[in-house]
C-alpha cells in the first residue's frame, strides 16, 4: 500500500490523505478530485518526477502549475550518469546542479546550459547532449517555483514528514487489513493536525505555538476538542 498525501506549504497543513494499492494514475486522480471537492485551491504543485501524479493533477486542476522536484530530477541524472562510482561525468553533473540552485530566469537557464553543452559535449556527447536537452525541454516544470514568491523547487517538507511517519511504522509489525491501516493512519494525521508546532523555523517560525488546524479554520469555526 501507499500512501498519498500532501503538505500545505504556507500552512503545513495535510488537507487530504488517501490510502491506496498503488501510486497508480486512478489513485491519483481520486486524490486530486477530493482535494479539488474540499475547494482547496491548488496553484502549485511540487511532487516527485512520477508521471501519474502529474497527468492526474492537470486533467483535475488545469491551472495550477506543476514543478517537478529538483532533487529527484537531480538524482536521476546522478543515476544515469553513475556519478557516486565514476568520475567521467562528476564536472558535468556539478555544473547542471549548479544551474538549477542558481534560480536562474528561462533565458539566463538557456544561455547556461548551453556554455555547459559547449564544454563538456566531448565527453561521451551522447550523454551530455541528452541531459542538456531534457533540461531545456522540461525548463518549465523544473522552473515552475519561480512564478510564487518564496515557493520551494523541492519535496523537502514532505519528505521530512515522510521521515517522521516511516520512524512512527517502523515499531509496528504491519496491519491486520487495509481497514485497520486507514483508520491507524487517519488517527496519526488527525494528530498532527492538532499538534502545535514547536521547532520551526527561518521562514516558518510564525506557525510555531498554532496547530496546522488552526491556521486554516474559518473565522467562523472552532477547533474540536480532540486528543486533550
Amino acid at each position: 500500500m501507499v500512501l498519498l498525501w500532501g503538505i500545505d506549504f504556507e500552512t503545513h497543513d495535510i488537507p487530504h490523505y488517501l490510502l491506496a494499492p498503488s501510486e497508480s494514475y486512478v489513485a491519483c486522480l481520486s486524490y486530486f478530485s477530493s482535494i479539488k471537492s474540499l475547494g482547496y485551491n491548488l496553484k502549485l504543485l511540487v511532487c516527485d518526477d512520477n508521471d501519474a501524479i502529474k497527468m492526474a493533477v492537470r486533467y483535475v486542476h488545469p491551472d495550477a502549475s506543476i514543478q517537478t522536484c529538483q532533487n529527484h530530477f537531480l538524482e536521476s541524472v546522478r543515476r544515469d550518469l553513475n556519478v557516486k562510482s565514476s568520475k567521467t561525468h562528476q564536472p558535468f553533473f556539478l555544473n547542471i546542479e549548479a544551474v538549477l540552485k542558481q534560480r536562474l530566469n528561462p533565458f539566463s537557464f538557456n544561455l547556461k546550459l548551453a556554455e555547459i553543452y559547449k564544454e563538456f559535449n566531448g565527453i561521451e556527447s551522447r550523454r551530455v547532449a541528452y541531459w542538456i536537452s531534457e533540461m531545456i525541454r522540461r525548463k518549465e516544470e523544473l522552473l515552475a517555483y519561480q512564478k510564487f514568491p518564496d515557493s520551494p523547487s523541492t519535496t523537502n517538507t514532505i519528505e521530512a514528514y515522510n521521515s517522521h511517519l516511516e520512524a512512527r511504522l517502523k515499531a509496528l509489525k504491519g496491519f491486520g487489513s487495509f481497514h485497520s491501516a486507514d483508520l491507524w493512519i487517519n488517527g496519526y494525521i488527525l494528530r498532527r493536525r492538532l499538534k502545535p508546532f514547536t521547532d520551526c523555523g527561518e521562514y516558518f517560525k510564525h506557525l510555531n505555538g498554532k496547530s496546522s488546524l488552526e491556521n486554516v479554520l474559518k473565522d467562523n469555526q472552532k477547533l474540536p476538542q480532540i486528543f486533550t
